[in-house]
């Protein structure tokens, strides 16, 4: 089983293998209604994959079949929360005499509502009762029951089950760097897929030299037209330079070859060389 990713997108992985990553978004809570979906978008191709629930974080996992068939390279990504909006059962609704009716609620799920929310309500037997407007007052009786005022000149007194719906809410969450680099499937890639530029001129280089090597020609003239070769000795410097960038790539992290130095102890009858005082004779 692969290891989880603790809320963090992976900035990479290669084509065609399991990745599991969570998310923890305090303001987007999936008991609050919120839905995840990660976007990819690259050059040639996309994809997205919805999140499960995990302990009200969000759980992202993209098995082997998800990937198998993307393009190696850089996708931009996107991480996008969705909300139905608030919605509510209403149980009833008094006109309060001033051209605003207030609507009672047993319960509601998704987004918790707020003042100036905008809500949409359905399902009266009176139509005066079936409205929209912004909510101008509120009270919760406990967490998930109350009542709330919006402007209704129309609304009649009545008793019976309806529906209240806020506004959907779609938010993307933002950041500097938002992408993810997919890599070729060493299972399925040809050979020399992972090949970087410097090995590849590499090999150039040094089938350019050993050609030259049997010529021997560096410049040459016929009819009129000259033809100068890289000169061998700019050709070796070339090669030292890319076979120094290849032994870094293949060996991250160091700075050149190491070497292994012995530095033997000392011994007092060693015959040292004559100190400053006798080659010159000067005093001290």
């Amino acid at each position: 089983m692969p290891a989880i990713v603790q809320d963090r997108v992976p900035d990479h992985f290669p084509a065609g293998t399991t990745v599991k990553f969570t998310r923890t978004l305090d303001d987007y809570l999936p008991s609050d209604g919120w839905t995840y979906t990660i976007y990819l978008n690259g050059l040639t191709q996309k994809f997205s994959k919805v999140a499960s629930v995990f302990s009200n974080d969000y759980l992202i996992e993209f098995v082997p079949s998800d990937t198998a068939s993307l393009n190696p390279g850089p996708y931009r990504y996107a991480e996008r929360l969705s909300n139905p909006g608030t919605d509510f059962v209403i149980t009833g609704v008094e006109p309060d005499g001033f051209g605003n009716a207030i609507y009672s609620f047993s319960s509601f799920t998704n987004l918790p509502p707020f003042l100036g929310m905008g809500v949409v309500i359905s399902g009266f037997a009176n139509g005066g009762n079936n409205a929209s407007g912004a909510i101008s007052a509120m009270s919760l009786d406990g967490r998930f029951a109350g009542s709330f005022t919006i402007p209704n000149g129309a609304a009649v007194a009545e008793t019976h089950a309806a529906s209240g719906a806020g506004a959907a809410e779609i938010h993307d969450i933002h950041g500097d760097e938002l992408v993810i680099n997919i890599e070729p499937n060493v299972a399925t890639s040809a050979a020399g897929a992972f090949a970087t530029f410097e090995e590849n001129q590499l090999a150039v280089v040094e089938a350019v030299l050993a050609g030259r090597i049997t010529t021997g020609i560096e410049t040459y003239q016929i009819a009129g037209r000259s033809v100068t070769k890289i000169p061998i000795k700019e050709l070796m410097q070339l090669r030292g330079l890319l076979r120094a960038a290849v032994w870094r790539q293949d060996n991250p992290g160091k700075l050149g070859v190491p070497y292994h130095v012995v530095f033997h102890a000392e011994n007092e009858d060693m015959d040292y060389p004559p100190t400053w005082v006798d080659v010159t004779g000067l005093e001290r």
